[in-house]
């Protein structure tokens, strides 16, 4: 047998194994399904034998209802489900001596010649107890609960890391199992930047400005702002990201990237719940509320339902919000009523350096090189003619300041309501 060089352990530590049924038998119960106290299964695999054929070292590793029903239906190969414990190791059993040698197998160190060729799917035929197996650990159990939670619980626990679900339920473009590659791109970039500008404020604040992958100033924070595709799924079509790079805080267990999550879902379910909560658009900036009309604008042009979730596998926890034309349509609305305007009016001292007779624009400089830009009252436009760039004038301007979010400058129109030429 192979020497293994790997952290050695007293037990294996899967307590209390029921027997659940034989997968594969090559001239022996070659893959063996048990179930834990937890109700995980738990799979061991013959590996190998000493020379005198007096032990036998066998790889335990725990896994989950759906990879394994995915394996038993040859959705994975039988190398795929052996390589994804859901803690990410599994265990090297010795048996034969006095006492069994248990190693962690780290599945990124696993021996080649222990594994199965890529090319290696079950064959429901050679399952032995196939009936037993599925009755035990059946997707009919997942009747209570949405199955593409449960995938996205899989998806999270395999990969050992914080994950984004975009599940994309209906609309022009979406087909079970496929997408159009142009709706894909949409729904994966303006979730980016939702991600992204949100990101921003959480590291920099909400009056942080706009920030610029091309510098280096912030170029930590930028790589922390990122997400990767990493799987998807055919159930309508199910996308999962997760964040590049997490920072764990050094305040508690959590991490910058779970707080950018429970932002990003407060943004979600505030704006499309009928409740008129309106605190996350205070803490957010203009840019982060811009990112996020563009993204409301995509489900309403493209009328899609669309679920998102994000759950973190080392503690539970679990958001979760979902979207369709009505609810995206009610989330810009009630954004769009955050605007408001205010007014101002004052003197300035000046010249004029633009006059458009025709349109009754101007332009006008202050004696403090402030500049102004408008239009005159229609009360006095035929005004305009007796004026000249030459001469100093005191103008009254009224001034409308509109406010929106997501834009992160205020309209401002300005009225010239008065104007007389400065004399001695």
């Amino acid at each position: 047998m192979q020497e293994i060089k790997a952290l050695t352990v007293e037990v294996l530590p899967y307590s209390e194994l029921v027997r659940v049924g034989t997968l594969l038998f090559e001239e022996f119960p070659s893959t063996v399904v048990y179930k834990s106290k937890d109700g995980f299964p738990i799979v061991r695999e013959w590996l190998d034998c000493s020379d005198d054929g007096k032990t036998d070292r066998y790889y335990f590793f725990k896994t989950n209802n759906y990879l394994l029903l995915n394996f038993i239906n040859g959705e994975i190969s039988h190398r795929q489900l052996m390589l994804n414990p859901v803690d990410g190791f599994g265990f090297f059993v010795d048996n034969g001596g006095e006492e069994d040698k248990v190693v962690i197998a780290n599945k990124t160190e696993f021996p080649d010649d222990y594994l199965p060729r890529y090319d290696v799917y079950a064959d429901r035929e050679n399952i032995v107890d196939y009936e037993k197996i599925l009755k035990e650990f059946n997707r009919e159990k997942l009747s209570s609960t949405n199955i593409n939670d449960y995938i996205h619980k899989a998806v999270s626990y395999e990969s050992n890391s914080e994950t984004f679900n975009l599940h994309l339920l209906a609309g022009e473009g979406v087909k079970y199992g496929t997408i159009d590659t142009d709706l894909l791109g949409v729904a994966i970039t303006e979730f980016d930047k939702v991600y992204r500008e949100i990101a921003y404020d959480t590291y920099l604040g909400k009056n942080r400005g706009k920030i610029s992958s091309k510098t280096d100033k912030h170029r930590e924070v930028i790589q922390f702002a990122k997400t990767e595709v990493f799987h998807n799924a055919a159930a309508s079509y199910s996308i999962f990201l997760r964040p590049k790079f997490s920072q764990p805080s050094f305040f508690d267990k959590s991490s910058t990237t779970e707080a950018i999550a429970e932002k990003i879902f407060m943004l979600f379910n505030e704006s499309i719940s009928k409740e008129n909560n309106i605190e996350v658009f205070q803490i957010l900036s203009d840019y982060s509320i811009s990112s996020y009309i563009d993204f409301l604008d995509e489900i309403i042009k493209r009328d899609l339902k669309l679920d998102i979730g994000w759950l973190k596998p080392q503690t539970g926890t679990h958001y979760k919000s979902n979207f369709s034309l009505l609810r995206a349509d009610r989330a810009k609305n009630k954004i769009t009523d955050l605007s408001f305007t205010d007014s101002d009016q004052f003197d300035v001292n000046g010249r004029f350096t633009a006059l458009n007779c025709n349109t009754g624009h101007f332009n006008f400089e202050s004696t403090k090189n402030e500049l102004f830009s408008g239009y005159f009252d229609n009360r006095i436009e035929d005004s305009i003619v007796r004026l000249n760039f030459r001469d100093l004038y005191k103008i009254h301007i009224e001034r409308k300041i509109e406010k929106k979010p997501g834009i992160r400058d205020p309209k401002i129109e300005d009225t010239l309501m008065s104007h007389f030429m400065i004399e001695e």
